[in-house]
């Protein structure tokens, strides 16, 4: 079953957000009491969500313990029919911090010493997410969203082993869900992805190397802007990125 979202309303995000940067602490708390204190109002949403979804609590900091890609699948699949258009609004993603996330999101993103100034470097960072790039790296709820939808929107390739490769290391998502040019084809990113699969994760796997992989990507878009992959066929484009993934 899902139901119609609330959210809050334009002027009572933009109430939060003001709080939030004249006195972090007073917007550090769940949203009910944020609702009580300052008559923040909730609206209907066309976005559908499963009621009492829950996601799992970060054990710890690394890739494993901050349950990152549990927590992808559960969002994705909490919130039903969700249109990549819908993923701009961010009074959902607010909501949501705020909301029924709220203790997650202070585990997950909790300030190290708890400062004034880092309350509010947390809030502007991971409750809020005022541009496109903030929606998709940082924002606490959104980010996971995110990859869920990544994972599932690349043609031929389980999410599953798309979840993989993307969490072997945080240079993973940057490159795939933020690169401004050739991976932001999903033809390119589908054989890519593949073929980082199989280096990584089958007989004879290498491990991870964060400066390889850069030059890897650095080296794509430099070919890339003399060669259109897009217009290759299918077994060129791969002879292309498997020349260049032996780059050493």
């Amino acid at each position: 079953m899902f139901n119609k979202a609330m959210i809050l309303s334009d002027s009572s995000l933009e109430e939060i957000r003001t709080i939030s940067t004249l006195n972090p602490i007073s917007a550090y708390k769940p949203l009910a009491e944020l609702i009580s204190e300052s008559n923040l109002n909730l609206v209907e949403s066309e976005y559908l969500i499963s009621p009492g979804t829950s996601i799992l609590m970060p054990e710890g900091n690394n890739w494993e313990e901050n349950k990152d890609r549990e927590n992808a699948l559960i969002i994705y699949s909490a919130l039903k029919n969700f249109k990549v258009s819908y993923a701009s609004d961010e009074r959902l993603w607010v909501t949501l911090a705020f909301g029924e996330f709220f203790e997650y999101t202070k585990k997950r993103w909790q300030p190290v010493n708890g400062s004034k100034e880092e309350i509010a470097k947390s809030l502007k960072n991971h409750w809020f997410a005022p541009t496109s790039r903030s929606k998709w790296r940082d924002q606490s709820i959104s980010r996971l969203w995110w990859v869920g939808y990544f994972a599932h929107s690349i043609p031929g390739l389980e999410a599953s082993k798309v979840l993989d490769v993307l969490y072997l290391n945080s240079e993973l998502v940057n490159s795939f869900l933020g690169h401004p040019r050739t991976i932001s084809s999903k033809r390119i990113s589908a054989i890519l992805l593949n073929l980082l699969h199989d280096r990584y994760f089958n007989d004879g796997r290498t491990s991870f190397n964060r400066e390889q992989f850069r030059l890897w990507m650095h080296l794509i878009d430099l070919r890339g802007g003399k060669i259109n992959f897009d217009t290759l066929k299918a077994e060129h484009l791969k002879a292309e990125l498997v020349s260049i993934l032996n780059i050493k």
